[in-house]
């Protein structure tokens, strides 16, 4: 079974990084794709080890790009089945493949989904958000348009009566989705509270990244334990942190490195503080003036 993974960006770049730390975590057989829908055309980051990523217009969002792939229009290679997410779902697990690929090895399942929905107006569906569809399934879905383009036909394509879900049936294909424990390896952000968050990513002690980095928030300060009691809950958060003087850059890549979603700033009066060359920078480092006293 040869898996495509393709993750698709818009402005959501501190869940994309959870995307490369996780993928990173461990050797993997499968391609990951980055695609990432620009507003204007530019020049993509650098991204992880076995990773491919590819700029598109943002023509159509993540069901334009899920039309791309399955037309050919993107050079992903050769696969038999898509795992597809959108940037709003975060895998909370390193393994997080496991449970679609054995679902997928069931007889005649053409589609594995992590969320089944449905609500007033709306027909059943599956999320298209973290599912996986066999090539020669996806190659046989319809679309509203061709190309898509705005979000009237995405959501047509997701939640109406002739949506994803209910053609992959009609096509005489078996759907599978993941229960409520399978399900806890996907994390969908924007639905789905926090307090709900399912499943965690281990991560070294602080006090052991302190140390790693040679902060003086361990030695000078002893401030580790204390930073390590007070945040543990919160290192998969996905929330900015801002470190208040940098000096050079130690602490800045401790919180890099413990925070595993968040996007880490840093802000300094001195320009000489500035990390350059920074692999996969999450650290933006701002020479500020002082201010005024009033």
């Amino acid at each position: 079974m040869k898996i495509l993974v393709v993750v698709v960006v818009h402005k959501r770049w501190h869940n994309a990084e959870r995307w490369q730390r996780v993928w990173n975590a461990q050797e993997r057989s499968e391609q990951l794709i980055i695609v990432h829908n620009v507003d204007q055309p530019g020049t993509p980051s650098t991204w992880a080890r076995n990773t491919t990523a590819i700029e598109r217009l943002n023509v159509g969002m993540d069901i334009g790009v899920l039309q791309d792939v399955v037309r050919g229009r993107l050079p992903t290679g050769e696969w038999d089945w898509l795992f597809f997410a959108p940037d709003d779902f975060l895998p909370m697990a390193v393994d997080f493949l496991t449970s679609f690929r054995r679902l997928a090895a069931g007889d005649n399942v053409g589609l594995v989904g992590s969320r089944l929905s449905s609500g007033p107006g709306i027909a059943e569906h599956c999320r298209t958000g973290a599912f996986m569809i066999r090539r020669d399934v996806a190659e046989q879905l319809q679309f509203p348009a061709d190309p898509i383009t705005d979000c009237h036909q995405c959501g047509h394509f997701e939640f109406k009566s002739h949506n994803m879900l209910r053609q992959v049936r009609d096509l005489g294909y078996g759907v599978e989705f993941l229960d409520a424990t399978e399900k806890r390896v996907i994390w969908d952000s924007h639905h789905e509270g926090w307090e709900q968050r399912l499943g965690e990513f281990p991560c070294p002690d602080l006090c052991d990244i302190f140390q790693q980095h040679q902060t003086d928030k361990l030695t000078l300060h002893s401030y580790g334990p204390v930073y390590q009691e007070l945040l543990q809950d919160r290192r998969t958060c996905p929330v900015p942190v801002l470190e208040i003087g940098v000096q050079r850059g130690f602490s800045l890549r401790s919180w890099r490195d413990y925070f595993t979603t968040a996007l880490i700033h840093g802000i300094d009066v001195n320009p000489d503080w500035m990390l350059p060359g920074e692999p996969r920078p999450k650290k933006r480092i701002f020479a500020t003036s002082r201010t005024r006293q009033a």
